[in-house]
């Protein structure tokens, strides 16, 4: 059998003023074509022959190339020479349904396709210039945590720079249970206030998001459209994309990388305990010097969880959705609450009452009223013994098989009244720069998200050029992370713990 082709022609057809983008323009269309085809379809030729086509095809473009010889708009769908030997090109173009013309061949192909790269680069800039005009003179209403000196300098730090270059304003609502927050974007969306909004950025992760984000409202995607996101490495480090073992899908920005950490003073403790067991032992052997943040305080309950991935057999459970009135729930948990059974009695107030945050904890350990103090920032003894909160004596230590590590994020409510704005300032804050000022223990000590491999040199000499961490960890010395349960679970030890020791 002979050469046997199909076109395609679509009568009346102009080609684009460019060439080279209007054979681009039909690769493209014949490229989704062949991949949304279902079946196959036989045509009888005149000379009694078949050919092949897909039997599913939408329209033709209404600009497509115009073949230099003929004049007419023409489809290469199938390209078969059985009698030669065919070459790659040919051979790729019959598979790909690819539109050809003559002297074509994968090297021009290859020429195009990077000319639609600088293409796209070209227009991603012009957006991003769009949202810069758009965002100067904007003000960003910023809810974040404000229990810590360190947060909050570095968060004025970055208003000022924001200011300077991009004629921002970041304003810092100070909030010490997220949970408002997340309460008050309901009401809005239930008042249908689509535009508006009180909250233009907010700090989150875990269950927060999950919350807004099932209820559609958050802003997304943005992430890979921000500039500086070329600098972090999310295949290297899935937790970046994930959140709790949530798939962001570009609904929020890594911000930071936290592990659940325990600060003491070594003037009174030699060896302390790095198990749930060993802490057991040490709080009979010294009553009242140890308590835990109450939940739903986020670092209570990080502390729940942490001693029930310790107990349990099989911690990957732990990943799978729960609720509190699950089978499962009340089997897996035995463990922890025979356990908290047996410490209660010898915490702090007997463990009749227990401090509302993990800040409130630091005064207790400055004042001697507790040998440990829990915390999820491995810099934070640190900055608290520079601030003055802490003793020089102060040192940071995790559990032997590890602990709780997780990443925190930046999001946008779908409502913000300064969206544009709220994108210029999570772009600058995953700046090497900020994030260079950010993970410098002496200034805040958190954890860059940003992977040095992908710095520029001088950027990457700079970060190696950070001060040493004394009273805290270090990345390399924090131990093995260990990862956090399913959301769900958070919600539903929350709720289990206050029913079992809060009730009434």
């Amino acid at each position: 059998m002979g050469h046997q082709e199909i076109l395609w022609k679509r009568p009346g057809c102009r080609p684009l003023a460019e060439p080279h983008l209007c054979h681009l323009h039909c690769f493209i269309r014949c490229f989704i074509r062949c991949f949304i085809a279902i079946g196959v379809q036989k045509q009888r030729g005149k000379d009694g022959s078949y050919t092949t086509y897909p039997a599913r095809r939408p329209p033709a473009p209404k600009h497509c190339a115009a073949i230099p010889r003929t004049g007419k708009c023409v489809y290469y769908t199938a390209r078969r020479q059985p009698e030669m030997k065919r070459s790659f090109s040919m051979r790729i173009q019959s598979h790909f349904c690819l539109p050809v013309r003559p002297a074509f061949n994968l090297q021009r192909l290859l020429s195009m396709m990077f000319a639609l790269l600088l293409s796209s680069a070209a227009l991603a800039q012009h957006n991003w210039d769009k949202i810069l005009e758009q965002a100067r003179g904007q003000t960003v209403y910023m809810t974040a945590w404000g229990g810590s000196e360190s947060v909050n300098d570095f968060l004025y730090w970055a208003g000022q720079q924001l200011d300077k270059n991009y004629g921002i304003r970041l304003h810092h609502v100070k909030v010490t249970n997220i949970s408002s927050v997340i309460s008050r974007m309901t009401a809005e969306s239930r008042a249908r206030r689509r535009h508006g909004g009180a909250i233009d950025l907010l700090w989150i992760n875990g269950e927060n998001f999950r919350t807004l984000y099932s209820k559609g409202l958050l802003y997304a995607p943005f992430v890979t459209d921000l500039p500086n996101w070329r600098f972090v490495d999310a295949q290297a480090n899935p937790g970046l994309v994930n959140d709790a073992g949530m798939p962001t899908e570009g609904a929020e920005a890594p911000w930071g990388l936290a592990r659940l950490v325990f600060m003491y003073d070594k003037n009174h403790i030699e060896n302390p305990p790095q198990s749930a067991a060993q802490l057991l032992r040490f709080c009979r052997t010294h009553p009242g010097r140890f308590t835990y943040p109450a939940p739903p305080d986020f670092v209570g309950t990080a502390f729940l969880e942490q001693l029930l991935t310790e107990l349990i057999k099989d911690p990957s459970r732990l990943q799978q959705p729960t609720s509190m009135g699950d089978k499962d729930f009340k089997q897996i948990t035995k463990p922890l609450w025979a356990f908290l059974d047996k410490l209660h009695p010898y915490l702090w107030h007997a463990g009749h009452s227990f401090p509302l945050s993990s800040s409130a904890m630091k005064p207790l350990l400055n004042d001697g009223a507790l040998d440990i103090a829990i915390t999820f920032n491995p810099a934070e003894a640190t900055a608290s013994i520079r601030e003055g909160t802490l003793p020089a004596s102060t040192a940071t230590y995790t559990h032997a098989s590890g602990t709780l590590g997780n990443t925190h994020f930046l999001a946008i409510p779908k409502n913000s009244s300064s969206r544009a704005a709220a994108l210029v300032t999570i772009n600058f804050l995953l700046s090497p720069g900020a994030q260079r000022r950010k993970a410098n223990p002496e200034l805040w000590g958190d954890p860059t998200v940003l992977s040095l491999d992908r710095l520029p040199p001088h950027e990457r000499q700079a970060f190696l050029k950070l001060p040493h961490n004394p009273a805290g960890l270090d990345i390399e010395k924090l131990g093995p992370g260990l990862p956090e349960p399913h959301p769900s679970w958070a919600r539903a030890l929350k709720q289990s713990w206050l029913q079992h020791y809060q009730a009434g």
